[in-house]
């Protein structure tokens, strides 16, 4: 057995450190090294006990959650940071400040009616806390690996020809170029045959996320000039209360109509519309229009709402003028979607591996071989305004 991870675990209610530390040490990879009743003795933790990862609480007294974050992450900006907020509007609204300033990713308290048993939460715990630090390992071994530049002449690219994406920022705004099938990590990416060329203006823009993913999506959608020339759907993996408290936040802040979308709404240019949580979207074409068909089907990929669902009905709907954004998450929801759309003649891209907080939807579907563009969020947004100027790609 190798070293344990090393966790530090935060808040202010003792049953609740000794329910989080019994539900992770049911891991034998996993040790809470420390606990701290407060953001203030948290600090104290930090240098002291080294952890691989902070489980932190957001409402505490003395220092609270959000200030505690700031200062993890000013001392240590690569250090994974897991919320551990309630399943309220409130506590909604607390996480998604959370997540602005740097938190990795949240989990949400057992209510009442569940009841705080280990049981319920040990397996969810765990694997959240692995595939935050094993993303974080991986992360520093790319930043620490030098990349090969292709061979001239190119345009200067986010890929090397083994598809290593490079650091975010050193790609001019300019054409974006083809990123080759990559045997060295699995046909990371491909631009090939009539759909590379040929593809008619998109009707829809649908982006898919899950862990990191408020982030993204907003740094994605800022870089796009608005108003949006076609309608926005996004189905970012959220619980009830999240994706309402997320829709509002991204209204704020790029100044358009956002909301969670609803039964038959006619999807507009300009709109942007989020998959509201335990709901799949479906997209539908009715006479000129697309319209939204809301469902509680069983979830696909362990999610509801799934992007499998509506990248597959929107396939179904608009055929080729569809184009997919798969930003960073867990697991593979996205990529049979994907699939449907690319067999339509849609376009996909996909986040990098580098400068995605967990490189699991994007990958599969980069690993598919499925999106012609894989790289950081700003050149994406170049590739997105290149494709709704003037249809196809090159």
């Amino acid at each position: 057995m190798g070293t344990p991870l090393r966790v530090l675990v935060v808040d202010d209610s003792p049953s609740f450190r000794r329910i989080l530390t019994v539900a992770l040490e049911r891991d034998p990879d996993i040790k809470v090294v420390a606990t701290a009743r407060d953001g203030a003795v948290a600090l104290e933790q930090l240098s002291v006990c080294n952890p691989d990862i902070v489980t932190l609480d957001l409402e505490m007294p003395t220092l609270g959650g959000i200030a505690t974050l700031r200062e993890i992450r000013r001392q240590r900006p690569n250090l994974p940071v897991l919320v551990v907020s309630a399943s309220t509007t409130r506590g909604a609204r607390a996480t998604m400040d959370a997540l602005a300033a740097g938190a990795s990713d949240y989990f949400t308290k057992p209510g009442a009616a569940e009841g705080a048993s280990i049981d319920g939460l040990s397996a969810e715990l765990i694997r959240r806390v692995r595939i935050l630090t094993e993303s974080a390992a991986r992360a520093s071994r790319l930043v620490r690996t030098p990349t090969t530049p292709r061979a001239a002449p190119r345009v200067q690219a986010p890929a090397d020809a083994a598809g290593v994406e490079r650091p975010q920022g050193t790609l001019a705004a300019a054409p974006l170029p083809t990123v080759p099938t990559a045997a060295a990590r699995g046909a990371v990416s491909r631009m090939e045959g009539p759909r590379a060329f040929g593809n008619p203006t998109p009707r829809i823009l649908i982006v898919g996320a899950s862990t990191g993913g408020p982030e993204a999506i907003t740094r994605l959608l800022l870089a796009l000039p608005r108003p949006f020339s076609l309608p926005v759907l996004v189905v970012q993996h959220m619980p009830v209360y999240f994706t309402s408290v997320f829709a509002e936040r991204l209204a704020t802040t790029l100044g358009v109509d956002v909301r969670e979308a609803i039964e038959g709404e006619v999807l507009r240019p300009g709109q942007i519309r989020l998959a509201p949580g335990d709901r799949h979207v479906e997209v539908r074409a009715d006479r000129n229009a697309l319209t939204t068909h809301l469902t509680q089907e069983p979830p696909e990929n362990f999610c509801r709402p799934s992007v499998d669902v509506t990248l597959r009905t929107a396939a179904e709907a608009c055929g080729a003028r569809v184009l997919a954004v798969i930003l960073t998450g867990v697991g593979a929801d996205g990529r049979a979607g994907c699939a449907r759309v690319t067999a339509a003649g849609g376009r996909v891209y996909a986040q990098g591996e580098a400068t995605s907080v967990v490189w699991g939807m994007p990958g599969a579907v980069a690993r598919a071989g499925l999106a012609e563009r894989v790289g950081p969020i700003p050149d994406l947004a170049v590739a997105v305004q290149q494709a709704l100027v003037r249809g196809d790609v090159r």
